[in-house]
């Protein structure tokens, strides 16, 4: 994130993370390098929940099509998909820097 970030990317987390997670996460740092989030304890929904996307996009002004959705389960990258994010099924963790840069190599 903090790559990303300091390039100039915009990074938003979209998550279905209760809220202690939330407060112990954000105590630790973790969100130093985000710009926003949307969070279904937050919202009282929950990914693939199309209105969870919505609300980040319509948030931030953000366009789906210019954004990058990040998640490890198949439903909500189905959903991203349906709304026009580009998407990057995560199974691996450690996969992920080499997933995101092979797709800004490919923009």
């Amino acid at each position: 994130m903090r790559h990303l970030h300091d390039l100039g990317y915009g990074v938003y987390i979209l998550s279905n993370i209760p809220q202690d997670c939330f407060l112990h996460l954000k105590e630790n740092g973790l969100f130093k390098h985000v710009d926003g989030g949307v969070y279904s304890y937050q919202e009282k929904k929950i990914k693939p929940d199309f209105e969870m996307y919505k609300t980040l996009l319509d948030r931030y002004e953000l366009d789906a099509m210019e954004c990058l959705f990040i998640d490890d389960l198949e439903k909500n990258i189905e959903a991203a998909n349906t709304l026009g994010f580009h998407t990057i099924h995560l199974k691996e963790p450690s996969q992920l820097k080499k997933k995101v840069s092979h797709f800004l190599e490919d923009e």
